[in-house]
């Protein structure tokens, strides 16, 4: 009699270990069956920019789009649409800057398989102004990005000396601007400006959206940011890449790929913290450069 109820409770307990092996690997397909894979999460938009959202969806014919500011529906991007895998949104003007902004993906097949992304932000288009440099009349466009305003060209007044254009070549300078060492980038910054210090650097680039953890090393950081500040990037800083001129065996180095800026703050007395944009990528390196190599310059200064 022992055997029998000592089996019977084996295969009482073998079946619900199936049973519940079962329900895991129905519970994971249905997890997987919708996802968004596209916002990603800490990603920067800008209004009345596109944002193409993407998804996986093993079930349905069509899907909803819906956008969450928290926990609160803002609107419907689409009540239908064919599951694709892939939707074109233009992001509409009127939306107000957030850093908590969601997609939520319904099946239309099924109301309880749906799919949202993590937390992105939406930033609306920079202001826009120019200034001219009385020294010699060139003219600037500025933008204004959060609570800063930033040149958005590269700075071109011709000095005595601590300046160059790449090459030797002066018209060069008509779209990458001149190169600067760091005491001739301070010396010749405009009245009412102000060589970017690293904290000013980071103002920025937390505003567009690099993560806090990341904002004090060194060496490439983020994943796209960067690529909110190049050439139609949304925010028309216009990043140019005008390489840079390494002092100590006269040569200029990586125009086209490399784009390099001066922060005023010193790292030794020989050294400064620099901002560094490669070409076909979004990350921001944040690197120290000797004092005496010339770099590109963008200033700075807060709210007129």
């Amino acid at each position: 009699m022992k055997r029998i109820l000592i089996c019977t409770k084996i295969v009482v307990i073998a079946a619900l270990a199936l049973l519940l092996s079962c329900d895991d690997n129905n519970s994971t397909i249905e997890e997987q069956v919708t996802k968004v894979t596209y916002p990603i999460g800490g990603d920067v938009f800008i209004r009345e920019g596109i944002l193409t959202i993407e998804w996986t969806d093993d079930v349905s014919s069509h899907v909803r789009i819906k956008l969450y500011k928290g926990n609160t529906r803002i609107l419907s991007i689409t009540e239908s649409t064919e599951n694709t895998g892939k939707y074109t949104w233009l992001i509409p003007d009127s939306l107000e800057n957030g850093n908590d902004y969601r997609i939520k993906i319904f099946s239309n097949t099924d109301d309880f398989i749906f799919y949202q992304s993590n937390e992105f932000k939406i930033l609306g288009k920079a202001g826009v102004s120019v200034y001219v440099d009385p020294r010699d009349n060139q003219s600037y466009k500025i933008v204004k990005i959060g609570n800063q305003w930033w040149f958005a060209e590269n700075f071109n007044y011709k000095t005595s000396s601590g300046s160059w254009v790449y090459d030797n070549n002066e018209s060069n300078s008509n779209d990458w601007g001149r190169l600067y060492d760091l005491q001739t980038a301070v010396s010749a910054c405009p009245n009412g400006w102000q060589l970017p210090s690293d904290e000013d650097w980071k103002t920025l680039e937390l505003f567009i959206g690099l993560k806090t953890t990341d904002i004090n090393r060194d060496g490439p950081r983020g994943r796209y940011e960067g690529i909110l500040l190049m050439e139609n990037g949304g925010l028309d800083f216009n990043i140019k890449f005008g390489g840079f001129f390494n002092y100590f065996n006269a040569s200029f180095f990586n125009s086209w790929v490399e784009a390099n800026f001066w922060s005023s703050t010193k790292y030794y007395s020989y050294s400064a913290w620099s901002r560094k944009f490669n070409y076909g990528y979004g990350t921001i390196t944040r690197t120290r450069v000797n004092l005496e190599n010339g770099l590109s310059v963008r200033y700075c200064k807060y709210e007129f």
